[in-house]
């Protein structure tokens, strides 16, 4: 093979996959799901039709403000961008910037080469990434983006930008909690002082200032996230978790010790991690952040389908940084893919079952793929055994 080709492969590779993502998105960009037909659209109607100001001061939606004030700017297209794709446009900014920021991560590993726009590329043209935002019109490309760049100033070891923007993706969802473990490991190791997430509500509170300034209630604005968890009676909404196998008829008696068993297994996995946490690399900080990311949604109850959308993310940049675990972002494409099929296609629940398995080994193999990492630190970290006397030659 010429060496010249080798030297742009993988730009030519990387246009290619953008190429294909782009034309995809565009072949679907009007597609309607049910959430658009009956959530997004009306809400984009309501905007647009009582003059941006006035809607955002009023209560219609059960998301939080801030993903309102990007559809109050997307509402200026009207006229000019059909509805359905001026709201799909959202988040297919939110995943270039995602795809910006994988860049960045791979970047850290492989600085001065074209791998990092390879991976980018890559991330791009991810089923479940172009499924969410340009077929579905979903908005997890908005919080993951923002919970990726968190994850990236971790790893540089900039404390105080990776809560900002930790505190960011909580004020547009709050499936921003599944890094929180990560977080938590963090600060018991004083890698993060526990002042910073003072950020946390303040970010958000003036997040919803305009909102409030317009009409709403404090109340209101601040109930928002209680409103979304009280909602529901299924153990796991399509999610593929092991909670897709219980009856929805046993939801009465299993919640509360389900609750109990998933937040225990989170605590568990914080005081292990932690104990066993000596001076995390850049890898070992991924790693973690993927665990996180994966473990919460998969032992908790009421999950949705796409809540391991950010997994699915992080995932691949992990993959750049630890080859050996090539296999875990396309498991997870296969996992969150067979859970959307039953929304999207009105398929069987039996392909989130086999979903759930499927991530259940993900979590089992990164489990351990932490604990051998672990070992390898405290054995790198042990002091070396004195010398033997040479004696005379």
């Amino acid at each position: 093979m010429p060496q010249s080709f080798k030297k742009y492969a993988p730009y030519l590779i990387s246009t290619l996959l953008i190429g294909v993502s782009l034309y995809i998105r565009i072949a679907y960009i009007e597609w309607r799901s049910v959430d658009m037909k009956h959530f997004l659209l009306p809400w984009y109607n309501i905007i647009q039709r009582g003059g941006i100001l006035v809607p955002l001061g009023q209560t219609f939606s059960n998301y939080t403000p801030p993903y309102l004030y990007l559809l109050a700017i997307a509402t200026l297209t009207f006229g000019v961008i059909p509805k359905v794709t001026a709201i799909k446009l959202i988040s297919i900014f939110f995943d270039v910037y995602a795809g910006l920021v994988v860049l960045r991560l791979i970047s850290l590993k492989y600085p001065k080469s074209p791998v990092p726009y390879l991976g980018a590329s890559i991330f791009f043209a991810l089923p479940t990434i172009v499924i969410n935002s340009s077929i579905w019109g979903q908005a997890d490309s908005i919080y993951t983006a923002f919970l990726l760049t968190s994850v990236y100033f971790l790893v540089i070891e900039d404390a105080f930008k990776a809560v900002l923007f930790f505190s960011l993706a909580f004020a547009f969802k709050q499936q921003a909690i599944f890094l929180t473990p990560l977080l938590a490991v963090l600060t018991f190791n004083k890698k993060i002082p526990w002042f910073y997430y003072l950020l946390v509500p303040v970010v958000y509170m003036v997040l919803m200032i305009p909102s409030v300034y317009l009409g709403r209630s404090w109340q209101d604005v601040l109930s928002i996230y209680f409103s979304q968890a009280s909602k529901g009676t299924a153990l796991s909404k399509n999610a593929p978790n092991l909670y897709i196998l219980v009856s929805r008829s046993a939801y009465p008696l299993i919640i509360k010790p389900a609750l109990i068993a998933g937040f225990l297994s989170i605590a568990a996995w914080i005081a292990l991690t932690w104990r066993t946490l000596k001076k995390p690399d850049g890898k070992t900080l991924l790693l973690l952040a993927l665990i996180s990311l994966s473990l919460t949604p998969f032992v908790l109850p009421k999950m949705h389908e796409r809540y391991f959308y950010p997994a699915d993310a992080l995932s691949l940049a992990v993959a750049f940084w630890m080859p050996g675990l090539w296999a875990v972002p396309v498991l997870f494409q296969i996992s969150s893919g067979l859970s959307y099929m039953p929304f999207l296609a009105q398929t069987s629940v039996a392909y989130v079952k086999t979903g759930a398995f499927i991530n259940l080994f993900i979590l089992v193999w990164l489990l351990i793929k932490q604990i051998r990492l672990s070992r390898q630190g405290s054995a790198s970290d042990s002091p070396s055994p004195p010398s033997q006397p040479r004696g005379v030659e």
